[in-house]
């Protein structure tokens, strides 16, 4: 397994855990200006603008990083926010020649997000 799909494993878990692990979780962060931030780095965590994306509608993150190949493999979960609302579930993530199509639903049947999403995200073969 690659160092950086290491990392990214353990973040996971301690995300899903809860527990006080300190090691090397994502310092890599962009935040997103009309959803389309730039993040060149093999992992790392965006934050949306505020989103009002209603009940079953799909909002989306273009992130632009040059470690993004067309046939990459890569990881994406929802991993903050100020969002209170709504149902957030990563629906793809779509890799092309530097860049990475995040597509987030909203699964509540009647209420819309309102706020931030931060997304963590792991390019597994980056190299």
């Amino acid at each position: 397994m690659k160092k950086n799909a290491k990392r990214f494993s353990a973040f996971i878990l301690t995300l899903v855990s809860g527990s006080n692990w300190q090691g090397n979780v994502p310092t890599n962060v962009g935040t997103a200006t009309g959803n389309a931030p730039t993040l060149n780095a093999d992992y790392g965590v965006v934050t949306s603008a505020a989103l009002t994306t209603a009940a079953g509608g799909t909002a989306t993150i273009t992130v632009a990083n040059s470690f993004v190949k067309a046939k990459s493999v890569v990881s994406v979960a929802i991993s903050g926010g100020t969002n209170t609302a709504g149902t957030p579930l990563i629906a793809s993530a779509i890799p092309s020649a530097g860049s990475l199509v995040i597509n987030i639903y909203n699964a509540h049947a009647t209420a819309a997000f309102n706020g931030t999403l931060a997304v963590s995200f792991n390019v597994l073969d980056s190299e």
